[in-house]
């Protein structure tokens, strides 16, 4: 499969202890709907214990979020619970972190979407901690090589700033200062643009 999209949902069920006899009972439902050998309509369930569940194999499709397209070219990760009425578990929460972080990696492109981002639906619930999830995606900032006088961590491009100098693509003057808002020359652009291209 070209996988394009990684949707998120709850399977807005009580989410009791492991959830894995919810899950059973997930999978039987859509095996009965489905038939074949057709297992699940979500790739994963993580249990509120942070448990990993199987569904549908990777390999196939599965039909989760309303639009053929979508679900021809998307994974499916359910967390068990309701969370529209309640926040999701920290160890739940760990666990489906690991999981869209693995599945990035294998799949770079892939954009990570609520279901409700797709289809009119309360899914995946108002208490999904997706700004959470979304911000533990991003890389870390990286530790300043060197330290500019004229910005400060709170300067709206400094974790930008940084990750250029500390990969080689940018520097400052030799007065330690880095003027963010000088304008930028045809040069200082060229060599920008080929530090880019040799690294």
């Amino acid at each position: 499969m070209n996988i394009l999209t990684i949707v998120l949902h709850h399977t807005a069920t009580p989410g009791h202890g492991t959830g894995g006899s919810e899950w059973e009972a997930i999978q039987q439902a859509c095996q009965a709907k489905r038939g074949g050998e057709y297992v699940c309509d979500y790739h994963w369930g993580v249990g509120p214990t942070g448990d990993l569940f199987p569904g549908q194999p990777e390999s196939k499709p599965s039909w989760h979020c309303g639009v053929d397209a979508i679900n021809n070219t998307s994974l499916g990760i359910a967390c068990i619970g309701n969370f529209e009425e309640n926040p999701m578990p920290s160890l739940q929460f760990d666990r489906l972190a690991q999981l869209v972080k693995s599945i990035k990696q294998k799949y770079p492109k892939a954009v990570i979407k609520l279901h409700r981002e797709i289809v009119p639906t309360l899914c995946p619930g108002k208490l999904y901690p997706n700004q959470k999830l979304f911000d533990s995606l991003q890389p870390p900032i990286p530790k300043p090589s060197k330290v500019f006088h004229d910005i400060l961590p709170n300067h709206i491009f400094y974790p930008a700033i940084i990750a250029l100098v500390s990969r080689g693509i940018m520097n400052g003057d030799s007065e330690g200062t880095f003027r963010p808002d000088d304008p930028v020359t045809r040069g200082e652009l060229a060599q920008v643009i080929w530090n880019i291209v040799r690294k």
